[in-house]
């Protein structure tokens, strides 16, 4: 197990970061996309088997190359906050780390298979392969599998475009007089892109009839149009591009990404070699008051909108995406009408459902990888039947969220329907959030924004990612906890994934949108949800995994299991509701005011899929003292004694829900929940092991926040009911979460 320690100023800086983390010496995750600021994502597989080893292939495969292909060592990208300019993250490469190449893994896939390397792989190397290296070597030895470049070598040695083409066809003769199977690596380097761009693609274009040729400028391009950005030709701005940012081409190499898109091109192509992986993705977003419309705005021909906006039914009952709002209209009101749509924090057809800007991550996990798809569109994926839904009317209840008001004016006016949002991609997928508003609150002794503590854990097939948000001001630390992988169970040929994702929030509130009809007439509302970006939300849709809850018609849920069948399935501790629409009354006339006050939460629901140990209502349970307690030092120095067993947290499959049959599926490893709300948050030693101790969101948090006080809406203000309850009743320790979610820090035991 790794466990690391981080701060970090910003959620795009703890994800550009991870591959320094997850992929450090010997593990065998890979890091196979970088574009985490999009709805692509950054993504890692995860392999859990090797590659099927094969012995039918024998005889010598060469591999003449230069370290645009192989290198000795490879440098993870490691970013920094540029202060000097706003959102800006420079990107640096840490320090050179061994790198598993694919001629690693051939060497131990094919047992009869010799493997001749030719070439300079250091990281350090300054000369290139050229093709006459190919051909000096190919008139001494036959192997029977050629890999290799130099085309961009020989260019940049002053060989002409006319020449190289010359020497390709010789070598691709040679190839089929001695039935050499040859791949053919274009890599262009920053240095290639001083050269006539035109003649070089001319030459990539090139057929020749025995090559198999991976054109890496090609991927470049796909990949970067992909992340919305606007190339047409792979240049030296694309270059530059790329070395700027992602790090793609540098001076010395190409980073992490690169390498292994060329192992996995060379393994699975060309090879044709398998292996069961899994794959996870982290998805940042910085959200503002335009973010959602952006993502889902119908009246846009983007492929966002194409991927992400909800499916009509056209005028010639022809079905499609909605990609223009009037496709709703124009049959019903023809003629000078203007169709308004309007929600709470948004404008006329600029809506918003984000009730406060920040930043989220979004976790999800998927049994496959296309780098064409987005993350809510990849297979199987934790998301993907919330991305199907919400495409579809069954979507409308995914997340409950609060409709559109729909009105029209000119030639006629009167209110319409309301009109059901999509929910914003990535539901279904824990989240981790922080608001600006948390933020503005949570800053350090100069007024800048606190840094946000991150303990990460890892082992072979899954990880924990823990944010705690702190400040000296009073305020609570605020806690999130998302952990994801591979239960801990026996995996079978017919269940490879046992998969799971849970923790993190929903980033769901209880909401109302009040408004006076266009004609006039009294005050109205809609209501549903809305997203909220605050760590310190009571509702608790916003709970580590010990508490997920089924929230106000929600269907979604952060806590999820891949089933032997392939699916997705929910599972729920809790369930929480809305105790109603309460008008504020006033004397002789209609409500002036509304207010939703949250409801109690309920016990364990029956019928669904849960974890033990919350399959009884536990809600009120006082602490139990099994810590035998000595005067603690700074930092749990002195070790607790733990007098009963810590509880895993363990999933239950519910019999209506699948083969009639109530099953354990598996366990979440490596987290527990421990029933001592005196246990301090942080890190505690227990027993000699070291443990990460979280709250549910925040210290002494407490399980409803009632609504009758008299405290009303906007509307109520929830920090001020917050603050209410919490000073009535934490002396008397009612109703409070008592229990606590223990994170394991690694095996290995540490001096206390």
């Amino acid at each position: 197990m790794t466990y690391i320690k981080r701060s970090v100023d910003n959620y795009e800086r703890l994800v550009a970061n991870l591959p320094s983390v997850f992929c450090q010496k010997d593990s065998k995750w890979e890091y196979i996309d970088d574009r985490f600021k999009s709805h692509y994502g950054s993504t890692f597989e995860i392999p859990t088997s090797e590659y099927t080893t094969r012995n039918n292939i024998s005889g010598t495969l060469a591999v003449v190359c230069d370290k645009y292909v192989l290198i000795d060592k490879v440098q993870f990208p490691e970013y920094s906050e540029d202060n000097s300019l706003e959102n800006y993250l420079v990107m640096n490469l840490g320090e050179p780390v061994d790198y598993v190449s694919f001629v690693d893994i051939l060497t131990t896939t094919f047992h009869n298979l010799t493997i001749d390397v030719v070439g300079n792989y250091s990281s350090t190397a300054t000369i290139y392969n050229t093709l006459d290296d190919v051909l000096n070597y190919l008139a001494i030895h036959t192997p029977q599998y050629l890999i290799f470049n130099g085309v961009e070598g020989s260019l940049l040695s002053g060989l002409s475009f006319d020449d190289c083409i010359k020497k390709l066809n010789q070598i691709n003769s040679i190839c089929i007089d001695n039935s050499i199977n040859a791949l053919l690596l274009f890599t262009p380097n920053y240095d290639i892109m001083n050269i006539d761009k035109s003649k070089y693609q001319e030459l990539v274009c090139t057929y020749f009839s025995n090559l198999d040729i991976f054109d890496l400028g090609n991927w470049f391009i796909h990949h970067l149009s992909l992340d919305r950005l606007d190339r047409s030709s792979f240049d030296s701005q694309v270059a530059k591009w790329c070395d700027k940012h992602y790090g793609y081409i540098n001076t010395d190499s190409y980073n992490i990404v690169v390498y292994n898109v060329i192992k996995r091109y060379v393994l699975e192509k060309f090879f044709l070699l398998t292996r069961t992986s899994f794959f996870i993705s982290f998805v940042t977003l910085n959200i503002d008051n335009s973010t959602y419309c952006s993502t889902v705005k119908y009246y846009d021909n983007t492929p966002t909108a194409k991927v992400f906006g909800r499916k009509y039914t056209g005028k010639d009952n022809t079905k499609g995406l909605s990609t223009e709002l009037d496709e709703h209209d124009t049959i019903i009101h023809p003629g000078d009408v203007q169709v308004h749509f309007i929600s709470k924090y948004g404008t006329d057809r600029r809506w918003n459902i984000f009730s406060n800007e920040g930043e989220i991550i979004e976790f999800g996990i998927h049994t496959s990888y296309d780098e064409t798809r987005y993350m809510a569109q990849q297979l199987q994926c934790n998301c993907s039947e919330e991305f199907q839904k919400g495409r579809e009317s069954a979507g409308v209840k995914i997340n409950n969220l609060m409709p559109l008001r729909k009105y029209c004016t000119g030639a006629v006016s009167y209110e319409m329907d309301s009109f059901p949002p999509p929910p914003f991609p990535g539901t279904g997928c824990p989240w981790i959030t922080i608001s600006e508003h948390n933020k503005s609150d949570y800053v350090d002794s100069t007024g800048r924004y606190c840094r946000r503590y991150v303990y990460y854990t890892k082992d072979d097939y899954s990880y924990t990612i823990t944010v705690k948000l702190h400040t000296n001001s009073g305020l609570p630390d605020l806690w999130q906890t998302v952990s994801v992988g591979m239960m801990s169970t026996q995996s079978t040929e017919n269940y490879p994934f046992p998969l799971y994702a849970c923790g993190g929030t929903q980033a769901l509130k209880q909401d109302h949108y009040q408004y006076h009809p266009i004609t006039g007439g009294n005050l109205t509302y809609l209501q549903g949800n809305s997203y909220d970006l605050d760590m310190d939300n009571i509702c608790l849709c916003n709970s580590n995994p010990l508490h997920s809850t089924k929230f106000n018609g929600s269907e979604s849920s952060t806590f999820k299991f891949l089933a032997p069948e392939g699916i997705w399935y929910p599972i729920f501790v809790h369930s929480q509701s809305v105790h109603g629409i309460l008008g504020n009354p006033r004397m002789g006339g209609p409500p002036s005011d509304y207010a939703s006050p949250l409801g109690e939460p309920s016990a364990t629901i029956s019928g669904v899929c849960t974890i033990y140990p919350n399959t009884n209502d536990s809600r009120y349970t006082t602490y139990i003292d099994g810590l035998h307690r000595a005067e603690l030092e700074p930092y749990c120095k002195v070790p607790y004694k733990y007098g009963t067993k810590f509880e895993n947290l363990t999933i239950a499959n519910e019999s209506s829900v699948t083969h009639n049959s109530k099953i354990i599926v598996g366990t979440i490893p490596n987290l527990y929940r421990c029933w001592d709300d005196d246990l301090p948050c942080g890190e505690v030693v227990i027993e000699g092991v070291r443990y990460l101790s979280i709250p549910n969101g925040w210290e002494h948090r407490m399980w409803h926040y009632p609504w009758h006080y008299g405290i009303y809406n906007d509307e109520w203000q929830i920090d001020t009911v917050r603050d209410l309850f919490e000073d009535i009743c934490l002396p008397k320790r009612y109703k409070i979460f008592n229990d606590r979610l223990l994170i394991k820090l690694g095996d290995v035991k540490v001096d206390s």
